[in-house]
């Protein structure tokens, strides 16, 4: 303690009480770092930055923890003998690595213990100890790694982000139509196509009585592609004429009915109507075993939305037989009679004069006897 003086004056007989109070000897000390800058704190309190004087300081020793980001945390330690100030150096030593971030491909997001510290190629100086590095880019697969960075070394972490696969939905108005990506066939739409490589895709969707439609489409990285297409009818109809009745037609070697007569008549038919026809050249026949040629075809062009009227069709069907007394027999037609004579066309464009007296059997084909 410091030495205390007090002035007193004596007197005979008397007591006097003398209370003396002892102040400390304290001293004031300077604590410098280098670098400077450095927090100072003692017996848990933060008391500022290097340089700094801590005042008041009692006989003893004393200590404080001098530290500064990027550096190894020290301990000063110093004795106060007297109230002589006195100045405490302490050197801190870096705790810095170096830390590299690379990434296949490049510009790939770096975060570093949950904050983003910037894009690949990235490299800092950074405290050393455990650091949870993840690096992620749109559309790949996420690297994370956690790694030791040590002091005065260099750490380098490559990650390679693999591309993450995407998805195609194809859908047509109308529904159904058969599906080809990249010209390999799949189920009808709507479809879904998963696990996709990223990149571009050529679609083509094709549907009976509508026109082919193809599509280009980029399938992005980890991400659903829809595809809406809407697809143009191209079916159009043809509107037959074939007579007589009872003649068997046929669309493109397919047998698709027969033709009925107009009312009452014989050898007017109706209309034939074939409809839902795609567009393009088609071939239709009109058949019977009576007739001569057996067959007639045509080729008609069909345009989407509209309906074709080819020539009508006439063909020559013998309905008549006839047998003469001689024992000849003729299939054909009655080109003309009356009560006397008949006149047969066995063959179309042939015509023959019977007397109705040398004609032992003559009826309709198909006609009981």
């Amino acid at each position: 303690n410091k030495t205390a003086y007090k002035k007193i004056t004596c007197e005979p007989e008397k007591e006097i009480n003398l209370d003396v109070s002892l102040e400390p000897i304290t001293s004031s000390d300077l604590i410098v770092s280098s670098p400077p800058k450095a927090k100072v704190s003692k017996d848990a309190k933060e008391l500022g930055e290097t340089p700094l004087v801590i005042r008041d300081n009692p006989i003893g020793k004393h200590s404080a923890s001098i530290s500064k980001p990027g550096f190894v945390t020290q301990e000063a330690t110093w004795t106060v003998e007297d109230a002589r100030p006195q100045e405490v150096s302490v050197t801190l030593g870096s705790n810095m690595g170096k830390l590299t971030v690379e990434s296949e491909p490049k510009e790939a997001d770096v975060i570093i213990d949950g904050k983003f510290v910037g894009r690949t190629p990235y490299n800092d100086n950074l405290e050393q100890g455990e650091k949870k590095i993840t690096v992620r880019k749109q559309g790949y697969t996420v690297f994370e790694q956690t790694v030791p960075v040590i002091r005065d070394q260099e750490r380098v972490i490559s990650a390679k982000l693999t591309l993450l696969p995407g998805s195609l939905t194809v859908k047509t108005e109308p529904a159904g139509a058969s599906l080809f990506i990249d010209n390999h066939p799949y189920k009808e739409t709507p479809f879904t196509v998963n696990d996709l490589q990223p990149g571009k895709y050529s679609i083509r969707v094709d549907k009976q009585g509508y026109d082919g439609a193809e599509q280009e489409v980029n399938v992005l990285p980890g991400k659903e592609t829809s595809v809406n297409i809407q697809l143009s009818t191209n079916l159009g109809g043809i509107d037959l004429l074939v007579n007589p009745p009872g003649v068997l037609i046929y669309f493109d070697g397919k047998k698709i009915g027969e033709t009925v007569p107009e009312g009452d008549s014989k050898v007017i038919s109706k209309i034939f109507e074939i409809r839902g026809v795609t567009s393009g050249k088609h071939n239709v026949t009109a058949s019977h075993p009576r007739a001569i040629p057996t067959e007639k075809s045509v080729t008609v062009t069909v345009s989407k939305g509209e309906i074709s009227r080819p020539k009508p069709i006439t063909l020559w069907i013998a309905d008549t037989y006839m047998k003469t007394k001689t024992g000849a027999v003729f299939h054909g037609r009655i080109h003309q009679e009356n009560d006397n004579e008949v006149i047969f066309e066995p063959e179309p464009g042939i015509r023959q004069r019977f007397a109705r007296d040398e004609i032992s059997e003559l009826r309709k084909i198909g006609e009981k006897n």
